[in-house]
C-alpha cells in the first residue's frame, strides 16, 4: 500500500525543524494502522488568494 500525505507548509514557516517533525509524526501514525505501508509526506505551498 502507498500513502501520500500533503501538509500546508505555510502553517509551519519560521519554526525550525517543523517539516521533519511533521513528516515523522504523520509517518508514525500511518504505520500504526498500516504497518507495511510506503509513506510519502510532502509540503505544499497552498493555493494563492
Amino acid at each position: 500500500m502507498f500513502v501520500e500525505l500533503v501538509f500546508d507548509k505555510r502553517n509551519v514557516a519560521g519554526i525550525p525543524g517543523a517539516d521533519e517533525i511533521i513528516k515523522a509524526e504523520l509517518t508514525k501514525r500511518v504505520h500504526r494502522i498500516f504497518p507495511d505501508a510506503e509513506v510519502k509526506v510532502k509540503p505544499h505551498a497552498g493555493q494563492r488568494p
